[in-house]
């Protein structure tokens, strides 16, 4: 499933959605306004993250700008159905939506706040409502990536880590949360350069992958990066 936005005509963003085969044909593909607005005059609507639900639909996260009644810019959440069909659309008054997992009772959605440069998850059950919502307000500086659930209930959260060892603003930061989001701990990882990372994992020995890109390590140099590839247990430190 490849999920994103498309602009036509100067009116604003459209989220759009591509379902393939395995053999990478299209499936189907669909575009979707947010349903206060018409095809004349639908605002700027983007998909950033999706995943698959138990009953063979899909559950995307993105943001809406300027959503009726509500605030500038808010995360947006939309079910479709197994071939796309709106199923409902909800919309929460904080920052933008970046990243969406599942966990064993519904999902966790992940986003960042402009004000302040905040992170921020919200826990709902598998109908899309909100269970809990927590600002991880320890670690303003924070522009989150990715997001995944833990073994032990909790999350772990990666992005980059704009104030970082206190040599350059962009290096690698992972968040450990617990099942209701209280901060357990935060480790931050890099050299002296600019290192950033796209996504992390669980694994089996209950610690954590973390994918991303780096200057600081390899031979990258100005726009070209070197893949980076770190390894944590489960405490977050390194093997």
């Amino acid at each position: 499933m490849v999920v994103g936005y498309t602009e036509e005509g100067g009116r604003g963003y459209r989220l759009g959605l591509t379902k393939l085969s395995a053999s990478g044909g299209i499936q189907w593909d669909s575009l979707y306004c947010y349903r206060g607005y018409d095809d004349t005059t639908y605002h700027h609507v983007a998909g950033e993250g999706v995943c698959q639900t138990d009953d063979g639909g899909f559950l995307v996260v993105g943001w809406i700008e300027d959503p009726p009644d509500r605030n500038p810019d808010s995360l947006y959440v939309l079910k479709v159905g197994a071939s796309g069909a709106r199923e409902y659309e909800k919309i929460y008054g904080v920052g933008t939506g970046q990243w969406i997992a599942p966990t064993s009772d519904g999902f966790i959605l992940m986003g960042n706040h402009s004000s302040g440069n905040k992170t921020y998850l919200i826990k709902t059950d598998k109908s899309g409502q909100e269970v809990w919502w927590r600002a991880l307000t320890p670690t303003s500086g924070l522009d989150a990536q990715s997001v995944a659930a833990t073994s032990d209930g909790g999350y772990v959260v990666v992005g980059y880590d704009r104030y970082g060892n206190g040599v350059d603003p962009h290096d690698i930061c992972m968040v450990k949360v617990d099942a209701s989001g209280s901060i357990l701990w935060r480790k931050v990882y890099g050299g002296d350069d600019h290192d950033t990372p796209t996504d992390v994992i669980g694994c089996s020995d209950h610690g954590f992958m973390i994918a991303g890109k780096t200057l600081s390590f390899g031979a990258g140099t100005g726009d070209y990066t070197d893949a980076y590839l770190i390894k944590t247990d489960k405490d977050g430190n390194l093997y």
